[in-house]
């Protein structure tokens, strides 16, 4: 699993490199081809090591609103 999660480390990375504009996990997963909750565990890994920052999406409906993943 720690080598699986550093090439989704690297995947998100790249992303990040090529374009700045902040994601959601869900949307990130879909890019990086990867499940919603794996890629949501890494991201949240990489905000507290600062290797990306975050926002909150604003929300219309009812609920929590998503977080937006990006670079730092």
């Amino acid at each position: 699993m720690p080598q699986d999660r550093l090439k989704i480390e690297q995947k998100v990375r790249n992303h990040f490199s090529q374009s700045p504009q902040p994601l959601t996990s869900n949307d990130i997963a879909k890019l990086i081809e990867s499940s919603y909750e794996v890629t949501r565990r890494i991201c949240t890994q990489m905000f507290g090591e600062g290797l990306l920052s975050r926002s909150k999406e604003n929300s219309i409906g009812k609920g929590r609103p998503p977080y937006l993943y990006g670079p730092p």
